[in-house]
């Protein structure tokens, strides 16, 4: 390099030499043959050499007459991209040059790694002025997924979700037993079976993406399917169920690669024989919840065991493919719903920085999640009516099963029957309608994966992160009881207004 710039000046000095014409007032030669003898120079971060720096003297100009015709060259003006955002960043660059301070003592100069990272930071900024984005709200939805809303189909049911008599007087859950026209039975049933009840219509789910709408317009869930990625059944489905079985056997068998590492002692005994109202199978919930009397959201019991199984689990790749898919279609179909989602979140970790995420924020916006690892996990018809009333529930379909013999979803108070097949996903408000899943074929495998909030975490942001009980102990006037009693009278009116409603001419 050194040899390289010491010939380039010895060349700069014979052209010199050969052109005595050439006249640079302020310029010497041997300014520039020691730049070119000393090898590369430092970029200049401020202005150029010929910018005013602020000092008294004349800027130096070059005396382009004097310069011979073979050396004159016109100037290359260089046309910038009118894009938003290079417009933005321009307009951002002159303010700053406009409102800039007199210039501050030499700062140590930055490694390359650090200048990316600010450059990028830079980048960033420009984007979200760019696209509106707010700081402290998600980012806006791809192009892709609003494309694929519009051209899907809605899924039209005769029922009305907005005079749903499940919700309770607090407006912020269901109840545990709602009026209901017809009682299912607490057991599975099969496809023929629910197939035969009298008004049941079966929904033949293929790959197409479609909401979930009623009478009233109502956007109240989602058929998400699956993204159009070529590997993700083979990547994802197929290896997040393979990942369930082997964390299943290490959590209820002690088996870890085919090691056995003793029994079941540690895990809490089962006192009650009432059967469970979900049905008799192995599940295990991770995150954040509150409820049963809890002052305060707290993270799912685990021992230390379980704790590293699920927390490795949820750290694989395709759970992390599932989570962001699912809050893509979660805000892009329910953005009013997914803003409320992610704002609590945000202020439940802010309040407590204690409290671990599933999933990072833009991943999830979802505090808890349920693994059902029974090798047929089976559901009886139930409510998850703890959740908020009018939010959503993910439950992702994974295994190995023929889902055009079992595994359906059965939505009972739509009287719905939806072909279920593994690596599909559907979004419900599961406080409100009642749900469960058909039995499959011996010898076949489903596992589920779903995600949700409990509705105890938005009582407690709501109530500037206090428990019903401690609001309600203090000392409270009239007026304040009174616009408690108010509050819960519309907040169900308010939730639904952060549904989407479907045109009535679907594009």
């Amino acid at each position: 390099m050194a040899a390289r710039s010491l010939r380039n000046g010895k060349i700069y000095a014979d052209f010199i030499q050969g052109h005595e014409a050439i006249v640079i007032p302020g310029f010497r030669l041997s300014d520039m043959i020691n730049r070119h003898a000393t090898g590369p120079q430092e970029e200049n971060d401020g202005a150029s050499d010929n910018e005013d720096d602020g000092s008294d003297s004349e800027p130096r100009e070059m005396e382009a007459t004097h310069l011979p015709s073979a050396v004159r060259q016109p100037p290359i003006k260089k046309t910038p991209r009118k894009t938003p955002l290079v417009q933005a960043a321009r307009q951002r660059w002159e303010a700053k040059i406009e409102n800039s301070a007199p210039p501050m003592p030499s700062a140590p100069s930055l490694s390359k790694k650090d200048r990316k990272r600010a450059r990028l930071r830079g980048n960033r900024a420009v984007k979200r002025e760019v696209l509106g984005e707010v700081p402290g709200t998600p980012k806006a939805p791809k192009a892709v997924a609003l494309k694929r809303m519009r051209e899907s189909s809605p899924v039209p049911v005769s029922f009305s979700f907005s005079s749903h008599p499940g919700v309770a007087s607090t407006g912020w859950m269901g109840v545990r037993e709602p009026e209901a026209d017809f009682e299912p039975e607490q057991r599975v049933y099969s496809f023929e079976e629910a197939r035969a009840l009298p008004g049941m219509q079966v929904y033949e789910w293929d790959e197409t993406q479609g909401p979930l709408v009623d009478e009233d317009r109502y956007v109240i869930g989602v058929f998400a399917a699956h993204p159009r990625d070529a590997d993700w059944d083979e990547e994802v489905a197929q290896k997040a169920a393979a990942l369930m079985e082997e964390a299943g056997d290490g959590i209820y068998n002690r088996v870890f690669s085919g090691v056995y590492y003793g029994t079941r002692r540690t895990e809490r005994k089962q006192t009650s024989k009432k059967t469970p109202p979900r049905g008799t199978y192995h599940a295990r919930a991770y995150g954040n919840s509150m409820g049963g009397g809890q002052p305060f959201p707290q993270p799912f019991y685990q021992n230390v065991v379980n704790t590293i199984i699920l927390v490795g689990l949820l750290a694989q790749t395709p759970f992390q493919r599932i989570a962001g898919f699912t809050n893509s279609i979660f805000q892009t179909y329910a953005p009013d719903l997914h803003a409320y989602y992610y704002s609590t979140m945000e202020k439940l970790h802010e309040w407590n920085t204690n409290l671990k995420r599933n999933f990072p924020s833009d991943m999830s916006v979802f505090a808890a999640t349920t693994l059902n690892f029974d090798l047929q996990t089976l559901t009886f018809p139930h409510l998850d009516y703890a959740n908020l009333a009018w939010g959503w529930c993910s439950i992702t379909s994974l295994g190995n099963f023929d889902p055009d013999k079992g595994g359906h979803l059965i939505l009972w108070d739509l009287k719905l029957i939806v072909r279920f097949p593994p690596g599909y996903t559907i979004l419900i408000p599961s406080a409100l309608i009642r749900h469960s899943n058909t039995s499959i074929q011996p010898n076949e495998k489903r596992f589920s994966f779903t995600q949700y909030t409990a509705a105890g975490i938005f009582r407690f942001v709501d109530n500037g992160f206090r428990s019903d009980v401690s609001v309600e102990a203090r000392n409270m006037t009239d007026a304040e009881r009174a616009e408690r009693v108010e509050a819960r009278k519309h907040r169900w009116v308010e939730g639904l207004k952060m549904y989407r409603r479907w045109p009535t001419e679907s594009k």
